[in-house]
């Protein structure tokens, strides 16, 4: 096919569209899209080896995807070299399997104004040299279920081109923004995404206020708009923050690692090969107290090993005062008391 392909480009131009749709697994499951997105990384290449351009195809409304799915979406598109798009609202057809599933299982479809929004955000997000071939659709009448707005095209048309000039939206407008900010929040789902242990926001600016990338204030900024986006969860004690990575950031790491040169990757590669263990010993110490219903104060003192408890010890203090004293002891005395423990019982 491939050999086919190239011989027809040499006849006249010649390119191919590709339905991906989703980036994401459990949709293109439920979709029955039937490869994974490896073989659509590799069909790209195959493609642009052979100097054809290629143009995917994306599904805006997908069943269980919120905005975030969809932006992650074109965000992984830019990465690639593909020449165009076409974003295409989901219509839910008769006599089809979708409409079979809608019926039994309902999702949310957007109405008019609603998708004019998530077109909006997708053509921010796109890379401004991808030729965008298609922003919405129309189903055959006869067989339209949902969402039936979709029906008067021209309507939709007019509705779109005035919302897009209205809100001053244009196709990659928010690489525009501030690409140091993200570039910084990249750094962070990075190093959180190498280890096995949440770290603490101190460690987290140990390594990029010391190499200089940026001041602790937009550090501070860029920790906080991860938690908001759910890249990052926030766990919280009295003396301390850890943060973990979350599925979603995982995700993201994955799609836009290309984002962090090669450099700034060896740099922090090197900092956690030679500061990995201090940082563990750090983490997995734990201590933290709370009131409980006698009226006094239970302290609660681990030590992590594995994401496991090596100790999970909870002593009660009559005062706030006292507990806050055995939290802070514990970090520094948890060796010698795990010690002494172990020696009274073995």
């Amino acid at each position: 096919m491939l050999e086919l392909l190239d011989e027809l480009n040499q006849i006249k131009p010649v390119w191919v569209e590709l339905g991906l749709q989703t980036i994401h697994p459990n949709t293109a499951a439920l979709i029955r899209r039937g490869y994974e997105l490896l073989v659509f990384e590799q069909a790209v290449h195959s493609l642009r080896l052979l100097g054809i351009p290629v143009i995917v195809h994306t599904i805006l409304g997908l069943p269980h995807e919120d905005m975030e799915h969809q932006l992650a979406t074109v965000r992984y598109l830019n990465t690639l070299d593909i020449q165009g798009v076409k974003f295409q609202l989901l219509h839910i057809l008769k006599h089809t399997d979708l409409a079979v599933y809608y019926r039994e299982h309902p999702f949310h479809l957007p109405d008019m104004e609603e998708y004019f929004g998530m077109v909006g955000k997708c053509l921010c997000a796109l890379r401004p040299d991808i030729v965008v071939h298609r922003l919405t659709g129309d189903g055959p009448k006869p067989l339209l279920i949902a969402p039936l707005w979709t029906g008067n095209k021209r309507q939709v048309q007019n509705g779109l081109r005035a919302y897009l000039k209205e809100q001053d939206i244009w196709q990659g407008k928010e690489g525009y923004d501030d690409k140091p900010l993200k570039l910084y929040k990249l750094i962070i789902l990075y190093i959180l995404n190498k280890v096995d242990f949440p770290l603490t926001n101190a460690q987290i600016s140990e390594f990029i206020l010391e190499e200089g990338y940026t001041t602790y204030f937009k550090l501070q900024q860029a920790i906080s708009e991860l938690v908001e986006a759910n890249l990052v969860r926030e766990e919280s004690t009295h003396n301390r923050t850890f943060y973990h990575i979350t599925e979603e950031g995982t995700e993201i790491v994955y799609y836009f690692r290309n984002g962090i040169s090669s450099a700034i990757q060896k740099d922090i590669n090197e900092f956690l090969k030679k500061k990995k263990y201090e940082l563990k010993n750090e983490v997995s110490v734990k201590s933290d107290y709370y009131r409980n219903p006698n009226g006094e104060y239970s302290v609660k003192c681990q030590v992590i090993e594995q994401r496991f408890p090596l100790i999970d010890l909870t002593v009660t203090a009559p005062t706030e005062a006292e507990a806050e004293t055995i939290a802070h002891n514990w970090t520094k005395k948890n060796q010698e008391i795990y010690a002494l423990i172990m020696s009274k019982l073995l």
